[in-house]
């Protein structure tokens, strides 16, 4: 089996199945969602170890403010899953 990348997944032929997608759906903003944590996060790529201005992020953190409280926020998480089973 292939991945989209051409990577082989089972090498070893030793399942049968497939890759599939699920979608973790997010349309609240808050400190116990995972885009708030991630968003929130990111004030580790401030520079200089990162790639970030201070105005950067402080804009960032006010567009995902002001998107949330105009209902327009989603956050969007895929992950990916080999079902399948052993032969």
């Amino acid at each position: 089996m292939r991945g989209e990348d051409g990577v082989d997944f089972n090498k070893t032929g030793l399942f049968d199945g497939k890759i599939v997608i699920y979608n973790s759906i997010e349309t609240e903003y808050t400190e116990l969602s995972r885009g708030w944590r991630y968003i929130h996060g990111m004030n580790s790529f401030i520079e200089p170890n990162g790639f970030l201005s201070e105005m950067e992020y402080a804009e960032l953190i006010a567009d995902m403010k002001e998107t949330a409280a105009s209902g327009q926020y989603l956050w969007m998480s895929p992950y990916y899953v080999y079902r399948g089973k052993k032969k």
